[in-house]
C-alpha cells in the first residue's frame, strides 16, 4: 500500500502510525467524495453507544458540518450532532440503532443527512442506503429511497442546489455495479435525485454514468458539476465531467478534458467552489497542487499551482463570500530539520503536521490568484482543517488538535483565528 493511500483513508498519517501527527517541536497552539480523511483513533460501530465524551479526545473527527435556517449540524464519527448558530455546545442525535450518516446538505427550508441505513459502520459487507431528514436540525425523519432494485451500497455525498437533492456514492444494485480497482469494491455510479429531501430515486438519465464513478458533484456551471472518472482494469484513469440544469438530465464530457490522468497510486480529482467559480484541483506527495477553474463546468483553464509541502494534503477548497479557501494541512519541519522533510522525518516525528488554510484573490487569466498560505502560527493547537463555514460574524474552521481531538476555531477576517470551547450534551 502507497503512502497516499494510507493517508487517504487516515487523518492520522497524518499517520501510518499512532500519535505521529506531531513532534515534540510542534507550535504551541492550532475544520468534507476526494472526502475528509479518517482518524486512527476507535470509531463506534453501528451497535456501539458512542462516548461522546471521547469527542474531545483521540480519534474523532469532522466529516461534515452544515449551516442552516436554525443553526448548525455535523458528523463526526458517523454520529450526528446538532448545535445552534455558535456552534458551540453540540448534542448527539439519534438516527437509529445502525444508522451511519456519512455527508450533509442544506437549503433555506430543511437539512439532510445520507449514509448507511443498516450494516456495520466502515466494515465493509453488505449495507443499505438511507437519507434523513430535518427542518431544525434537532427532530428527524427516515426519507423514503424509491427504487426497490437499487437497495444496496451507501450514499457517500450529497449537495444541495436550484433543483433540490442530489446525493452519489456506491449505490445500485448488485447486476449494475462493477469493480473498481482503486478501491477493490462494487460500484454502482448513479446519483439519485430529490426534490426535497423527503423522497429519493435514481436520476432518470443514468446512460451517461455508465462504468465510472462519481467522486464530487457541486452546484454550479448550469446548475450541477460532477466529477469523477471511467473505471477502468489499467491506470491512468480516464477523467469525466457531467454537467445538469435539473439533476436528472446529463451531459457527460470526457474527452479535451485539462486535467492530468490519475495512476493506479495517485489521488483522485476533487471538486469544489460554487456557482460560476468551480475548481478542479490534484495533489501529490511530492510538492504543489494543481488546480483548474471554471465557470460552467465544461471549459476549464489552469490556475495557480497551490503551494504545499510534501505529504501535505487538501481536504478541500470552498467559495466562501467573494473568496475561495482551501483548508488540509502542511508538513512543517522539526527543531534541526532542513526542510523539504522526508518521509521517514514524519514517520519519525522530526517533522510534523499543521493545519493549513491558504486564500485565494481574483479569478483566472490576468488575475489568476496568488495563493496566500496563512502562517502555522494563524491557527493554533492545529494539525488539520476539516472543514469551514461562512457566519454572519465571519468564518468556523473545524479540524483536530495534534494528538486527534476535534477542535473549532473562529475569525472574523480569516487571517487571524482563536481557538474556541466545545461542549457536548446527550439531552436535547
Amino acid at each position: 500500500m502507497s503512502w497516499h493511500r494510507v493517508r487517504a483513508t487516515s487523518v492520522a498519517v497524518l499517520l501510518i502510525v499512532s500519535g505521529c501527527v506531531a513532534s515534540p517541536s510542534s507550535p504551541e497552539g492550532t475544520f468534507g467524495s476526494p472526502s475528509p480523511e479518517a482518524s486512527v483513533g476507535p470509531t463506534p460501530t453501528a451497535t456501539e453507544t458512542p462516548d461522546f465524551g471521547a469527542f474531545l479526545e483521540a480519534g474523532y473527527y469532522w466529516s461534515a458540518v452544515a449551516a442552516h435556517s436554525v443553526g448548525t449540524v455535523a458528523i463526526t464519527s458517523s454520529v450526528l450532532l446538532t448545535s445552534d448558530a455558535e456552534a458551540t455546545a453540540w448534542t448527539p442525535v439519534d438516527l437509529g440503532e445502525q444508522a451511519c450518516p456519512e455527508a450533509l446538505a442544506a437549503n433555506d427550508s430543511v437539512v439532510v443527512a445520507v449514509g448507511v441505513g443498516s450494516g456495520a459502520c466502515h466494515a465493509g459487507g453488505f449495507s443499505t442506503p438511507a437519507a434523513w431528514i430535518s427542518e431544525d436540525g434537532r427532530t428527524w425523519s427516515s426519507a423514503t429511497l424509491r427504487d426497490a432494485d437499487a437497495q444496496g451500497g451507501a450514499f457517500s455525498g450529497v449537495v444541495a442546489g436550484p433543483a433540490g437533492f442530489v446525493a452519489w456514492g456506491n449505490v445500485g444494485s448488485i447486476s449494475e455495479a462493477v469493480t473498481d480497482p482503486f478501491v477493490g469494491a462494487l460500484y454502482a455510479g448513479v446519483p439519485w435525485m430529490s426534490a426535497d429531501g423527503r423522497s429519493w430515486a435514481p436520476v432518470v438519465d443514468q446512460e451517461p454514468f455508465a462504468h465510472s464513478r462519481v467522486t464530487r458533484i457541486v452546484a454550479g456551471g448550469p446548475g450541477y458539476v460532477a466529477l469523477g472518472e471511467e473505471v477502468a482494469t489499467t491506470a491512468p484513469y480516464r477523467q469525466v465531467v457531467w454537467t445538469s440544469t435539473d439533476g436528472q438530465t446529463w451531459d457527460r464530457t470526457d474527452d479535451g478534458l485539462p486535467f492530468e490522468p490519475r495512476s493506479d497510486t495517485g489521488p483522485p480529482l476533487d471538486l469544489g467552489g460554487a456557482d460560476e467559480h468551480l475548481v478542479v484541483w490534484q495533489w501529490v506527495d511530492s510538492g504543489p497542487a494543481h488546480v483548474w477553474e471554471s465557470a460552467d463546468g465544461l471549459t476549464w483553464q489552469p490556475m495557480d499551482e497551490l503551494p504545499m509541502s510534501a505529504f501535505g494534503s487538501v481536504t478541500a477548497i470552498r467559495l466562501l463570500g467573494d473568496r475561495f479557501f482551501a483548508f488540509g494541512s502542511q508538513v512543517v519541519a522539526g527543531a534541526g530539520i532542513s526542510p523539504p522533510c522526508t518521509k521517514d522525518q514524519v514517520l519519525a516525528r522530526r517533522c510534523y503536521y499543521a493545519a493549513a488554510i491558504w486564500m485565494g484573490n481574483g479569478w483566472g487569466g490576468a488575475t489568476t490568484p496568488d495563493w496566500e498560505l496563512l502562517p502555522t502560527s494563524a491557527i493554533p493547537e492545529s494539525d488539520l482543517v476539516q472543514a469551514m463555514l461562512l457566519t454572519p460574524g465571519g468564518y468556523l474552521a473545524f479540524g483536530s488538535l495534534p494528538d486527534g481531538p476535534a477542535a473549532m476555531w473562529s475569525s472574523s477576517d480569516a487571517l487571524t483565528w482563536t481557538r474556541q470551547p466545545i461542549s457536548l450534551t446527550e439531552e436535547l
